[in-house]
């Protein structure tokens, strides 16, 4: 059997080549993209890449559905309770489990808020996502405080101070109570949730 020679490639040809690169998508083509039934309702637009988030799981649904009874008995007049609706952060829509936002029905009619003063995640399958990838954009946003309630352990993981380096302030509290500095009749307790 003969050898077969291999064949070299000029460098400045392989250099010329483009690398693989991820397809960015526009808000608009994300959308478009959902119309036509190709991005799921489960699906988040991050930074231009689309994000199919893991299925809701029964605890994870219990809590969110818990939080959001709680929070709308305590929710003061010219804030809105947002689950699982889209924030517009340009080329990130993320569609957070809670937002608080400030405003009325009237203003979000044609256009998602910009930002949030509060956002809370509810974190069963996505704790590590929830806690760098959706903090460091939610700080970037502007988003007051934002909380990850970790279902596994759980635990609070509660972000203040936001800026574009990310949030200043990560508090787990010992006591596990909760008291918005963002929506001060807002409070929970972990007892509460599990």
């Amino acid at each position: 059997m003969k050898a077969v020679p291999l064949v070299s490639y000029n460098e400045s040809v392989m250099s010329a080549l483009p690398a693989p690169t991820p397809k960015r998508f526009t808000k608009e083509e994300f959308y478009k993209l959902g119309e036509l039934g190709f991005a799921s309702e489960r699906s988040e637009l991050i930074h231009g890449e689309i994000i199919e988030m893991p299925a809701i799981g029964p605890e994870h649904a219990d809590i969110t559905n818990l939080l959001i009874a709680l929070i709308a008995k305590r929710l003061p007049e010219g804030w809105l309770l947002r689950c699982d609706s889209p924030l517009d952060l340009g080329d990130s829509q993320p569609q957070p489990d809670i937002a608080l936002v400030r405003g009325t029905r009237e203003m979000y009619r044609h256009a998602h808020p910009k930002t949030a003063d509060l956002i809370i995640e509810v974190a069963q399958s996505s704790r590590d996502y929830d806690l760098k990838t959706k903090s460091a954009l939610y700080a970037q946003a502007g988003v007051q405080e934002y909380v990850v309630i970790d279902v596994a352990s759980q635990k609070l993981f509660i972000h203040g101070d936001p800026s574009v380096a990310g949030y200043k302030k990560i508090v787990e509290p010992t006591s596990g109570e909760f008291v918005s500095l963002a929506v001060s009749s807002i409070r929970c307790s972990l007892s509460d949730l599990f």
